[in-house]
């Protein structure tokens, strides 16, 4: 016998050991799968690191506004390699890393691998920017974004206004808007443009990161800036207003922000056709109902006028007594002055008789004062010749 009553047999001990192997068996498959799903999950997190390293965290703010873009938000593209977001490129006044934590008293490319031991793949370019891991015999796939230029090539675009939310009309080529930022190489680029007579203006090519948008009037120097946010796949905006009704005040604008275009004013014309020209411009953000205006100006001997047009239609036509100075010229038909738009105003057959029976008169150098049935005045006085 190979047992007794106080002691396990043969076959009873044999059976203990298969149970004890086959617990001990799926307690190592159970640990191991445990560590692989640890390895997966650090991996994964590690990942995220590296992406906020590249793009920034968008949960860092300040008085509510992102303050963190990464590597790209400093230098204005993404990196050429993951070793960049610890050492910099090449003496880039730009960096601002390190943008990932190393641990230099162990393995100081730690950051690059995933938790395998095998290096992470980075890539960018016109199929993206990701990082991917395959130490674990499979794809683990950061997608940072579906294409570079949705990181460093985004836009600005915005609008330049007075404190009375008037553009700059005729004044467009003496202002100038200007952006700083960085342009990839490791400094700074500075673009500029003027922009269009209603304000508008763009800027494209910026990447991502908080951008500083600067405006001068540069007959006066007045300056304005602004910061705009210019966050991954959208169009940042700016809106500039400078601090005093610049243009406002410099072309005579009226009640309803109709303003005389600098420059446009002019006599010309000879025998029976004196007459003079000027432009105007509504800057109101509605359209406006003319119906008649006052021509003010004085010259000796007096002179009158008989036509006025507007743009190419003919609006007033005195076939009694002419039109004289402080007298108002009702329009034959209202004429709707769309916002943003510009007109051209004529007074046409200046002549000395009240009735044109008198002789055609020069109208240069004279001072004129326009008032329009809304209200609005401007000002200007035409050429010498």
């Amino acid at each position: 016998m190979f047992g007794s009553q106080n002691g396990m047999t043969l076959i009873e001990l044999i059976m203990v050991i298969i149970i004890m192997g086959v617990i001990s068996g799926i307690g190592i498959k159970t640990m191991t799968s445990n560590i692989e799903a640890s390895k997966v999950e650090a991996t994964k997190k590690e990942m995220e690191l590296l992406a906020e390293a590249i793009v920034g965290n968008p949960t860092i703010t300040k008085n509510g506004e992102r303050t963190d873009f990464g590597y790209i938000g400093d230098v204005g593209s993404a990196p050429a390699s993951l070793g960049q977001l610890v050492t910099n490129p090449g003496g880039y006044s730009t960096w601002n890393g390190p943008y990932i934590r190393v641990n230099f008293d162990s393995d100081s490319t730690e950051y690059s691998k995933d938790g395998w031991g095998s290096s992470y793949t980075y890539a960018k370019g016109d199929e993206g920017v990701y990082v991917t891991s395959t130490g674990s015999g499979t794809t683990i796939k950061k997608t940072i974004a579906d294409h570079h230029l949705y990181l460093d090539s985004l836009s600005i675009q915005g609008t330049v206004l007075d404190m009375e939310g008037c553009p700059p009309g005729a004044y467009e080529d003496s202002v100038t808007v200007f952006i700083t930022h960085p342009n990839g190489s490791g400094t700074n680029s500075t673009k500029s443009t003027a922009p269009t007579a209603s304000g508008n203006f763009r800027f494209d090519g910026i990447p991502i990161g908080n951008r500083t948008v600067k405006a001068v009037y540069q007959p006066t120097h007045d300056t304005i800036s602004t910061q705009v946010a210019v966050l991954p796949r959208t169009t940042g905006i700016a809106q500039l207003i400078f601090d005093r009704a610049i243009w406002k005040a410099a072309n005579g604008v009226g009640a309803n922000n109709i303003y005389y275009a600098p420059n446009t004013g002019r006599a010309y014309g000879s025998g029976s056709d004196s007459s003079i020209q000027f432009d105007i411009y509504n800057n109101t953000g509605q359209a406006i109902t003319i119906t008649s205006l006052i021509a003010t100006y004085t010259r000796s001997p007096a002179a009158y006028y008989r036509y006025v047009y507007w743009g190419t239609t003919q609006v007033c036509n005195a076939t009694g007594t002419y039109y004289a100075s402080g007298g108002t010229a009702t329009f034959s038909s209202s004429k709707v002055f769309n916002s943003n738009t510009r007109m051209t105003i004529y007074l046409k057959t200046f002549n000395t008789g009240t009735s044109g029976g008198g002789s055609a008169v020069p109208m240069t150098s004279i001072p004129f004062t326009i008032t329009f049935s809304d209200g609005s005045v401007v000002t200007f006085t035409t050429p010498a010749s």
